[in-house]
C-alpha cells in the first residue's frame, strides 16, 4: 500500500503554505486523490515529485502558469523557456541596478547636507550650465527631475531677502539645450561664488536662512548678488526643510 499524506504534512515537509498548496492544486499543478473515508485530498510520492519541482522552479521565479505544461515540454522546448526567463531576471537585474545608482546618489546628497553644514562657506564654482524655468506640464522636465532631483533648481535675485522670497525655481539643463524660458547661463566672465546652504522651510516656504547668508557675506566684506542653488535633499531638524547647495554670486 502506497503512503498517504495529508496537506498538514506536506506543508511542514515542504514549507509551503498551505494556501500555497492548495492554489497550486485549483491551477491544476498537481493531480490529488481523495481519502475514502472522509473524501480529504491526500498527496502521494508522485504528488510530493511534482510539488520538489514547482518549489524549485518557483523559487526561480518562474510563472505557475507556465508551469502547468512544464511536463509537455521536450529539451528545445525547455532550453527556450529558460531562455525567456533569464532574459526576465537580466531586466530586473538592471532595473535593480538602477534603483540602487538613485537610492546611492539621494544617500550621497544628504552627506553633501551634512558637509556644508560643517563648512559654511567656500569659493566654488557652480555645476551648472543653464537653467530653463520649471513648468509642471513639460514632460521633458519632468522626467529630468525624476531621473535625478538634483537637476532642480532655485534662483534667488539679487535684492530678494526673507521679506520677499519669491524664488524662481527651475531645471538644470545642458548648454546646448535650446529653450526660450532661459532663467541664468554661464558667462565665461570669471565671476566669483562662494558655496553654502540654503533652508527652506517646508510649511513656510518665506522662513529660511537667505538673510543669514547674505549677512554673512557682507560681514565678510562680500557684495552679493544672485543666488542660484541645486536640490539637495527634505529633512526634519526642529522643523521640516528642504536644503539647497548654492552659489552666491560676489559683485
Amino acid at each position: 500500500m502506497k503512503k498517504k499524506y495529508s496537506i498538514g504534512d506536506v506543508s511542514k515537509l515542504f514549507q509551503v503554505a498551505k494556501s500555497t498548496l492548495r492554489y497550486w492544486d485549483a491551477e491544476n499543478l498537481i493531480q490529488l486523490e481523495r481519502n475514502e473515508n472522509n473524501d480529504y485530498r491526500v498527496y502521494t510520492l508522485r504528488e510530493l515529485l511534482t510539488i520538489l519541482d514547482i518549489t524549485l522552479y518557483r523559487k526561480l521565479n518562474m510563472p505557475v502558469k507556465k508551469l502547468k505544461e512544464m511536463y509537455q515540454w521536450d529539451v528545445d522546448a525547455w532550453e527556450d523557456v529558460l531562455c525567456q526567463e533569464i532574459q526576465v531576471v537580466n531586466e530586473k537585474i538592471k532595473s535593480l541596478r538602477e534603483i540602487k545608482k538613485n537610492l546611492q546618489s539621494r544617500k550621497d546628497k544628504l552627506q553633501q547636507v551634512e558637509q556644508l553644514q560643517k563648512h559654511s562657506f567656500t569659493e566654488s564654482e557652480p555645476d551648472i550650465d543653464k537653467i530653463v524655468s520649471y513648468q509642471i506640464d513639460d514632460s521633458y522636465l519632468f522626467n529630468t527631475y525624476l531621473q535625478n532631483p538634483y537637476n532642480f533648481i532655485i534662483y534667488l535675485s539679487p535684492d530678494m531677502d526673507n521679506s520677499e522670497f519669491i524664488p524662481i525655481y527651475g531645471m538644470s539643463v545642458s548648454a546646448i539645450t535650446e529653450s526660450s524660458n532661459v532663467i541664468w547661463e554661464r558667462e565665461e566672465n570669471n565671476k566669483k561664488y562662494m558655496q553654502c546652504l540654503l533652508r527652506v522651510t517646508r510649511e513656510e516656504p518665506y522662513n529660511t536662512n537667505l538673510d543669514e547668508i547674505r549677512k554673512n557675506l557682507e560681514k565678510q566684506g562680500y557684495k552679493t548678488g544672485a543666488i542660484i542653488g541645486r536640490f539637495l535633499a527634505t529633512a526634519k531638524e526642529l522643523v521640516c526643510y528642504d536644503f539647497y547647495k548654492v552659489w552666491v554670486e560676489i559683485i
